[in-house]
């Protein structure tokens, strides 16, 4: 992490006021004048300085205690207003592949230390809603994998257990909502990259439609797939943020291609179960029992509340999908080197990067794979995503869907150092279908929970890792909500049932 030259003063307010804050409760204290905006920023700031082992934050805002303090003026003068100003004084976590003035836009790599950029089109967004960047968080490098390991950033670590990844390749704004070093955060999604942190860290994160949320300002992965959305301790705080960053933008012809943006309004917090109807796609269960038992307890209680559940028969398969119908890789040599050459970066195309070696050395297989990739096997993707995206509205129509629902991950988050193995958010990925990651309970496992003195290289982290004395610890689990095309806030609102009324349990 880079370390911010300011100095943050202690606050004698009582600390659990700042913690697991969310949107709606941070504006009640706000207006019961029991919290300051600047106080909050300066708890934030010095959480990011304490939980540095995290690898959590790449860069922070040099100037986002001022705008704390203007803002607390400004609400000290009652020229405020939350309907206009929705996120008012809340400070974000930016994904750093995300464009924010004032800081590098680096995308976890030192081929970019020294890019920046102006504000991305979602930035701006949050801004004029009245948010605070308060500062940039670490990922994946180039977004391109679930580990969040960037030669910038180093390795991040899950708050539950450092012995394991945040998931990603937004791991760092999960990890960092995760360890109260935000009120809210930004990740973008290409396959998994915010479903994957959510439920790795305990929270809540939408990967929205296609075309909802403009790219423009965002350093790219898949020109097809990428997409930004929020990672927030509830679904009200996601449903509000996607209202912020969601809408028309003429430097991004994807969010031209709906015809009326969906309402807020569609989030329903006082709903019931009684005719909602949900399918259950068995075959991207997986293998663990203690997942799956999670994901019984999940599906008992949701039958219980009055949802219809109704098997799926077919055989949909998450490594093959991935492998054969996902265009990522495909995409990044082309998506990034026109970005790179369009914003005048400091390297001009991938093999640019490539042959300069700053990058993390894990990269070097996925940047040859894609610096020989073959135009025929786009297209052969494309079809099969064609195909599965025809199935899908099948699966819905012929069961009257409105959701369809599994474990978000097949396997647990895994250790530092092995793969990210047996995501399934690969379906929201070539569909453009809206997809939330709901917590659905823990699994209990040998980790690490307390801050060690990690060494930067992380072989020797490695080692390090494996002398430390294990302890119990709780590793989240996350269950996927997958929707119809725009119903993001229909989706959010069976997500807000399950974070009020799911009885969360442990294996």
């Amino acid at each position: 992490m880079c370390k911010s030259d300011l100095k943050f003063r202690s606050d004698s307010q009582n600390l659990a006021h700042f913690r697991n804050l969310t949107i709606q409760k941070f504006h009640q204290l706000l207006l019961k004048n029991e919290i300051k905006i600047a106080n909050l920023v300066e708890f934030y700031l010095n959480q990011i300085q304490a939980n540095s082992h995290l690898n959590a934050v790449i860069s922070v805002n040099p100037a986002a205690l001022k705008l704390a303090q203007i803002l607390d003026e400004k609400f000290a003068r009652g020229k405020f207003d939350f309907k206009k100003e929705p996120l008012f004084g809340v400070p974000v976590l930016l994904k750093d592949n995300i464009g924010c003035v004032g800081m590098p836009t680096t995308a976890g790599s030192m081929a970019l230390r020294e890019f920046y950029l102006g504000d991305a089109f979602i930035t701006k967004r949050l801004k004029i809603a009245g948010a605070i960047i308060i500062a940039k968080a670490n990922m994946h490098e180039f977004a391109v994998w679930g580990e969040s390991v960037s030669s910038l950033g180093g390795q991040a670590r899950n708050p539950f257990d450092l012995t394991r990844t945040p998931g990603g390749s937004s791991g760092g704004t999960g990890a960092g909502i995760c360890a109260d070093l935000a009120l809210a955060g930004i990740g973008t999604d290409t396959v998994n990259s915010i479903r994957s942190p959510a439920s790795a860290c305990g929270l809540f994160g939408l990967r929205p439609s296609a075309g909802l949320v403009s790219r423009a300002g965002i350093v790219p992965y898949s020109a097809t797939q990428d997409i930004a959305g929020p990672i927030c301790r509830s679904t009200r705080d996601c449903a509000v943020i996607l209202d912020v960053i969601s809408g028309r933008d003429e430097h991004d012809c994807a969010t031209l291609a709906w015809r009326e943006k969906p309402k807020f309004s569609e989030f329903n917090e006082n709903g019931n179960l009684n005719g909602v109807k949900i399918g259950i796609l068995r075959s991207f269960f997986g293998q663990d029992p203690r997942i799956i038992a999670l994901c019984e307890n999940a599906l008992t209680q949701l039958k219980d509340a009055g949802a219809t559940l109704i098997e799926i028969s077919q055989n949909l398969d998450q490594a093959w999908l991935t492998q054969n119908a996902s265009i990522h890789t495909d995409e990044f040599q082309g998506s990034l080197d026109k970005f790179l050459r369009e914003f005048n970066a400091p390297a001009k195309s991938l093999k640019e990067i490539y042959e300069s070696g700053k990058f993390h050395p894990s990269l070097k297989p996925v940047i040859e794979k894609a610096l020989n990739s073959d135009e025929n096997e786009k297209i052969r993707k494309l079809k099969n995503a064609e195909m599965v995206s025809k199935t899908l509205d099948e699966i819905f129509a012929e069961n009257s869907l409105d959701f369809l629902v599994f474990p978000h991950q097949q396997e647990l988050v895994c250790k530092i150092g092995a793969a990210q193995n047996g995501r399934n958010g690969v379906l929201a990925a070539i569909s453009g279908r809206p997809s939330v990651s709901v917590p659905i309970g823990f699994v209990n496992e040998f980790g690490q929970k307390n801050p060690q003195e990690f060494s930067p290289n992380e072989q020797e982290n490695s080692q390090k890792n494996r002398e430390i004395s294990l302890q119990k610890v709780e590793i989240p689990v996350g269950f996927e909500i997958l929707g119809a095309k725009f119903s993001d806030f229909k989706a959010l609102s069976l997500a807000f049932w399950m974070e009020r009324n799911l009885r969360l349990i442990k294996t």
